[in-house]
């Protein structure tokens, strides 16, 4: 975890056994490893995989910088804007969860997937993003000395990982948010795997 920036966490809303639902092993797959496997059997070979290990479903904690930006938006109104950079994906988006982070986790995650980026390229991130969005909506009005980027959170948020054998000799994952249930995109999916890899943790996964 960062030692400069205190953490907060996503609360956990879909537990296991709605992530299994919500995440099954893609059927074609499914069926095509199982007869796969038949065939390596009756000719005497092996996988490199762990078989009966998988299907395999593991929550994650996915790392997000919070950025806070206090725009003026009249002569004496000013408004408070939340960003969240991805720690991975280098993605930016509005961040509206704000009250719903939480000081101490209280779930127990079975990976962390630590920050990948500097502080200030998290930085530069989110003021390019939020001065995008400023000028394409044209309602705010950023005065030089507000729109300062103040990083003050690294927020966990739940992910939940169902990893599956997409040949007998490789691995593939389906990732879903676990705190609004929706199924984690293309862009993060890669993220993932590359954060496996950086640190070197799929062996302690399976």
């Amino acid at each position: 975890m960062s030692t400069s920036i205190p953490s907060g966490y996503i609360p956990l809303r879909y537990n296991k056994k709605e992530a299994q639902s919500k995440l099954p092993v893609p059927f074609f797959y499914r069926y095509h490893f199982r007869i796969s496997h038949f065939l390596f059997s009756s000719l005497g070979k092996t996988t490199t995989l762990p078989i009966k290990n998988l299907p395999k479903y593991e929550l994650v904690a996915w790392p997000l910088y919070i950025v806070r930006f206090l725009l003026q938006s009249g002569a004496e109104k000013t408004q408070e804007i939340f960003i969240a950079v991805d720690a991975w994906t280098k993605t930016m988006a509005r961040f509206e969860r704000m009250k719903e982070v939480q000081k101490n986790s209280t779930v127990d995650y079975h990976l962390w997937i630590q920050p990948a980026i500097p502080l200030e390229e998290v930085k530069s991130i989110a003021q390019y993003g939020l001065i995008q969005q400023l000028l394409r909506q044209r309602k705010l009005i950023p005065a030089p000395e507000t729109v300062i980027p103040e990083i003050i959170l690294l927020v966990y948020t739940p992910i939940w990982v169902c990893y599956f054998a997409r040949t007998l000799h490789s691995l593939d994952v389906r990732l879903l948010d676990g705190y609004s249930g929706e199924k984690v995109g293309a862009q993060t999916r890669s993220a993932f795997l590359n954060a496996l890899v950086h640190n070197q943790t799929i062996v302690k996964t399976l």
